[in-house]
């Protein structure tokens, strides 16, 4: 699994990974001195998902690797 945070108000940027096969598992709420408080939204993308969406746009030699990495 890969694993990313990111601000919940970046909307386009989570766009963009759903686009990618990423999605939601939660968030959270946070802090930061310089910004203050708030939500954190952590997202997951497996490798199956991620084979099974863009495996076709890889090169076969690629496909198999990673295929074959997944156990």
């Amino acid at each position: 699994h890969m694993f990313l945070h990111t601000y919940e108000s970046n909307r386009r940027a989570i766009r963009s990974y759903e686009k990618v096969g990423f999605r939601a598992l939660g968030k959270r709420r946070r802090f930061r001195p310089s910004i203050g408080y708030y939500q954190e939204i952590k997202m997951v993308l497996d490798r199956q998902t991620f084979i099974a969406e863009h495996g076709a746009k890889l090169g076969r030699a690629d496909s198999r690797e990673l295929i074959a990495s997944s156990g």
